[in-house]
């Protein structure tokens, strides 16, 4: 019971702030954390692209992996609003891409993608302009070196996409 005093204490003090890699990490093992995913797509004449964006070498769950990009849900967000974590996405992942219209929900998932099993809000977006960050793939020649599990997440996309 101590040693569960003292690890409380000590978290106590990231409340508000981004957690170490290493705790986020094991906590997300304990609880079942909400993220946000969207599918970016881009119309290039009649061919519709996906834009895939690439996890970093050092990632500890994905290195190197082309992914789709995505955010926590924070303790420090707004709450009755997806805004704070969209901006991050648009601003981070996605920056320098305008998109038309927001974001649109295609349905909450309960997966486990590796890292542990979270409750993820699968989104669809259309950019406008060609972007400058990831790259761009036709959806039915998506890369080898990309999270698997998502895979099944672009093809659910498009179908929402073209209703």
């Amino acid at each position: 019971m101590q040693n569960a005093k003292l690890l409380a204490k000590e978290l106590s003090q990231y409340r508000g702030k981004l957690l170490p890699l290493p705790i986020f990490l094991e906590i997300y093992k304990l609880i079942v954390p909400a993220t946000i995913e969207i599918v970016p797509f881009y119309q290039d004449k009649k061919t519709l692209k996906i834009l895939l964006v690439k996890r970093p070498k050092n990632d500890p769950t994905w290195p190197n992996l082309y992914h789709l990009p995505g955010t926590v849900v924070r303790q420090s967000d707004k709450i009755n609003s997806f805004n704070n974590p969209f901006k991050r996405i648009l601003g981070g992942e996605l920056k320098n891409t305008k998109t038309i219209g927001n974001p649109v929900l295609i349905k909450p998932l309960f997966r486990n993608l590796g890292r542990g099993k979270e409750i993820t809000l699968l989104h669809w977006v259309l950019i406008k302009n060609k972007p400058t960050i990831g790259k761009l793939f036709e959806i039915n020649h998506l890369p080898e070196n990309m999270i698997k599990q998502q895979i099944k997440y672009i093809e659910m996309a498009v179908k929402y996409f073209k209703k």
